[in-house]
């Protein structure tokens, strides 16, 4: 008998009092809170607050707004299997979370002073293409510094070439010493046979680093004395925005080609630079 009762109990429906109070509280709109003008927070030009407290703020509206999204989508998935989906949302809240912090904090470093205005409508873009190797090949004192870069690797060559000779002649001494002088003696002169090869080897080594220095610096102080100011004065004579190097390019019209007018004036310009003499030469 106390069963029957039970069950009757759980299976009466709801009365209309509660509906009433349900509908009631649905129905409920909901009350604006004024805020008042000393609490609202200073904006930037943009019309959005960059202090750290907003940022936050913003990241959990998003996050709870991505949340309500979610559970929808997968609204009918909770009915079938409600412990699977409870997890797949909570792991997806806690990756959308950890994104949110991020992602919106850096947004507002990178961009807080960037504005749209910055960029410029220049109507008609004019191209133009540079092929550098010609102008390393043709331009009259870039010929004049491979001259001089010629004459001091020879100089070195030349140097380089007796120092070897003088050597194989001293090994020949050395042979015929062997037998004669004591082991110790003979040891002695192998030693500091090698060690004065090895010296002068670390000599001329020293030297070709310093005459690559020295060309180095020849071809910085025409590149940015004479080159670039060069091809600026023709870019603006004739209109250029973008002047591209040859090289980097797979494929251009030559009518882009502005090669020859930079060699004329570079030509008129510098028709010769000499080298700094290097060090040891």
């Amino acid at each position: 008998m106390n069963k029957t009762k039970s069950t009757a109990k759980n299976n009466a429906k709801p009365t209309a009092k509660n509906n009433v109070k349900t509908t009631a509280k649905n129905n409920a709109k909901p009350t604006v809170k004024k805020v008042s003008p000393e609490k609202v927070c200073n904006t930037s030009n943009t019309g959005k607050c960059n202090s750290r407290k907003c940022i936050i703020k913003s990241s959990i509206i998003n996050l709870f707004k991505n949340i309500v999204s979610i559970i929808k989508v997968i609204k009918n998935f909770i009915v079938k299997s409600p412990k699977v989906a409870i997890s797949s949302i909570v792991v997806i809240a806690v990756i959308i979370m950890s994104t949110s912090f991020l992602g919106s904090n850096k947004a507002d470093i990178y961009l807080e002073n960037i504005s749209s205005t910055d960029v410029k409508d220049v109507g008609v873009v004019s191209v133009a293409v540079i092929k550098m190797e010609v102008l390393q090949q043709e331009a009259l004192v870039m010929k004049s510094l491979k001259d001089q870069l010629n004459k001091f690797q020879k100089q070195l060559e030349d140097e380089g070439e007796s120092i070897k000779k003088s050597f194989e002649v001293e090994k020949i001494e050395l042979e015929k010493q062997q037998g004669i002088v004591s082991k110790d003696a003979f040891q002695q002169k192998i030693t500091e046979y090698q060690q004065n090869i090895y010296k002068q080897q670390k000599l001329l080594s020293e030297k070709g680093q310093a005459l690559e220095t020295e060309f180095q610096k020849a071809l910085a102080f025409i590149q940015k004395d004479y080159l670039d100011r060069i091809i600026q004065a023709v870019a603006n004579k004739k209109g250029i925005h973008i002047i591209l190097d040859g090289r980097s390019a797979q494929t251009f019209d030559d009518r882009l080609d502005i090669t020859d007018d930079v060699i004329k004036t570079l030509d008129n310009s510098l028709k010769d630079y000499r080298i700094k003499k290097p060090k040891g030469f």
